[in-house]
């Protein structure tokens, strides 16, 4: 598989990683911090995980499947989690990046 076929995905997950930076440090102003943690947690979990995925993918790596897996299901818990939190540009960054990382996976099966 060519990477111009991963171009939307490494930027789904780049632009994924960067709203949930952005996220986190917003729940990190919050004044009750502890109603916070999970958001903040999974967050930064969200932009690790799609940022290794990005150079997975940029690298055209024989474990594209797995990590796209891996990226989809945090991705997911992140943007639920965002979504119950009001922090919608997160979540829906979060869901798209999952979409690009299922419909890629797709392309494996």
């Amino acid at each position: 598989m060519s990477l111009e076929k991963y171009e939307a995905t490494i930027q789904a997950c780049l632009s994924c990683a960067m709203h949930c930076e952005s996220c986190s440090s917003e729940c990190l102003l919050e004044k009750n911090l502890e109603n916070m943690k999970r958001c903040i947690e999974l967050t930064k979990q969200c932009s690790s995980v799609c940022i290794l995925t990005s150079r997975f993918l940029a690298s055209d790596s024989d474990f594209v499947p797995q990590i796209c897996n891996l990226c989809i299901e945090v991705c997911e818990a992140c943007a639920a989690e965002c979504a119950k939190n009001y922090m919608d540009p997160c979540a829906e960054a979060c869901q798209k990046c999952a979409d690009a990382c299922r419909l890629l996976s797709l392309q494996f099966t």
